[in-house]
Order: C-alpha cells, then sequence, then structure tokens
C-alpha cells in the first residue's frame, strides 16, 4: 500500500524535468517516434532508449496520426479495430509504475484495453477503462481483476491523465488527473515477464479493442515514490494542458 500527498508540482519545476530521467522501460510520446503515411501509423518509437518500439505492418491494422487530436496536440487513434504491439521488452516486468494520457471516443465498448501482454485471453492485461459515462475505473485484470483507481469527475469522453504503481508483491495504487490515490489494492497476476505488448487491445482470445486516442505511455520498472510520481504527473498535467 502507498501513500501519497496529492496536488501536481508547479509549472516551473514541471518544465525542467524530463521523464527519460527516471529510466523508462517504454516512453511512448505522439509528438516524436511516428512512422505515417497518408496519416496511418505503422511504427510508434520508443524513446526510452531500450528499443521497445511498437509497430503495425498491416494497413487495415494501423491507427491513424492526429497532429491536434488532444488538445490541439498529437495524438494516436485507435478505432475499435486498430492495434500495434512490440516485440520481446528489454526486460521483465515485476514491479511498475505506469502513467498515460489518453481520451476514450466511445462509451459503450465492452473493457477496452489501452496496453496488455499478449499471453492470452485473460492474463496479463496492463490497463482496461470500463463503459461507464460519468466514472473513470481502472483496472489490472489477470483473470479477475482489480479496481486501481476510481473518478466520478470526468467522463469518457474528456482527456486524462492515470498513473498506477504496483510492487513485486501485487500491492498497487493509483490516480487520474489530481485526484487523491487510491488506498491500495491487492492487484491479481502482477507480471513478471518480458512478454511483448499489445497497444489498443488485448492478447489472444475475446477482443477488448481501445476506442480512442493515446498521446504519450510510460512505463517504468519500478515503483515511484510519491515525489517521482507528483514529476511525472505535474509533467503531463501541464503538458498536455489537463486540469
Amino acid at each position: 500500500m502507498f501513500f501519497a500527498t496529492p496536488g501536481f508540482l508547479t509549472p516551473q519545476i514541471v518544465d525542467s524535468f524530463n521523464p527519460i530521467d527516471l529510466s523508462p522501460l517504454i516512453y511512448l510520446d505522439a509528438n516524436v517516434g511516428i512512422t505515417e503515411s497518408a496519416g496511418l501509423v505503422s511504427a510508434w518509437a520508443d524513446q526510452s532508449g531500450n528499443n521497445n518500439d511498437f509497430t503495425q505492418a498491416a494497413g487495415s491494422r494501423q491507427p491513424e496520426y492526429q497532429a491536434t487530436g488532444l488538445n490541439s496536440l498529437p495524438s494516436i487513434y485507435f478505432n475499435g479495430a486498430k492495434e500495434m504491439l512490440s516485440t520481446t521488452l528489454s526486460s521483465a516486468i515485476q514491479s511498475m509504475s505506469f502513467y498515460a494520457v489518453f481520451v476514450e471516443t466511445s462509451g459503450g465498448a465492452s473493457g477496452p484495453t489501452i496496453i496488455g501482454q499478449t499471453s492470452g485471453s485473460t492474463n496479463k492485461r496492463i490497463f482496461t477503462t470500463p463503459p461507464d459515462s460519468d466514472s473513470r475505473v481502472f483496472l489490472w485484470d489477470g483473470g479477475t481483476g482489480s479496481v486501481i483507481a476510481t473518478s466520478t469527475t470526468y467522463n469518457y469522453s474528456s482527456p486524462i491523465v492515470v498513473s498506477f504503481r504496483e510492487n513485486a508483491g501485487a500491492s498497487g495504487d493509483g490516480r487520474i488527473n489530481d485526484d487523491a490515490w487510491s488506498t491500495g489494492e491487492s492487484v491479481t497476476s502482477a507480471t513478471s515477464s518480458d512478454l511483448p505488448f499489445k497497444l489498443g487491445n488485448r492478447g489472444a482470445g475475446a477482443s477488448r479493442p481501445f476506442y480512442g486516442k493515446i498521446s504519450e505511455l510510460i512505463i517504468y520498472p519500478n515503483v515511484h515514490t510519491d515525489p517521482e510520481a507528483d514529476q511525472i504527473l505535474g509533467y503531463l498535467n501541464d503538458k498536455w494542458s489537463i486540469y
């Protein structure tokens, strides 16, 4: 269980900070590393230096690049039929800190998956957002799933910043925008593998595609302290104008 002091850092501190400073495992930013043709994205390069890039060779499965898709800044749009896949990760994940900036465009999707490992239909799905027009609930799904953060302030059509931390003992907490951290959850089926990730859908089996726009996604292979998390959340909040 983790404890935190709510609130973002001031813009002056955020401006001097770069998420690379904390050595991410995966770092996707829609401002950089995009390979696209006629608006369709075939590759999204990892900015962490670990070469955990995401690609999609099939044109029919390629998401759409939108130069002003989220608060007038770039995003990658997944319409429920699009997904991208990494290769085997550069290292296994045993504990993690996860951050994402995104907006959903459909409130009727069934358990849409932002990102998940490709191990099967129920295991190692990283984040899902159940359809709900007036609250956001983020889950780790290891067959049963665990609520890690909830907000009644933002509906599905609002861009949000989400964070989640989990240790190797499968205890974690989550946070949405400037809400307080959740009280701590027992998070089932924590991953310890280096299996590839799928962006915009889950692994094999029943499909849970994402309908929406992703602008930034960062995964660290360790549990961040409150000040570290505040730095990143403040940076993302300021950068993408999410208040």
